[in-house]
């Protein structure tokens, strides 16, 4: 999950991983969605801001193109 700068600009990121025969599809569902909401927390303290999908697409490809395939771009157009 990506943590956001100011302008909604990815800036680092947070993951959880696991061997599969360890980590059951129902715990894996929740694994995501506190990884999700603390990568927005951390955001949140650093000033950032999490943007709106669309939004963050046009910027990052407009403004860093190199930047456009970054899995963080790519999670939101998923």
């Amino acid at each position: 999950a990506c943590i956001h700068d100011e302008h909604g600009i990815p800036l680092a990121a947070i993951s959880v991983s696991g061997p599969v025969a360890r980590i059951p599809e129902a715990r894996l569902l929740e694994l995501g969605a506190l990884v999700r909401d603390t990568a927005a927390e951390i955001t949140a303290r650093l000033g950032g801001r999490v943007p709106e999908a669309e939004y963050l697409i046009v910027s990052m490809t407009q403004e860093r193109p190199a930047m456009a395939g970054r899995s963080c771009v790519k999670g939101l157009i998923d």
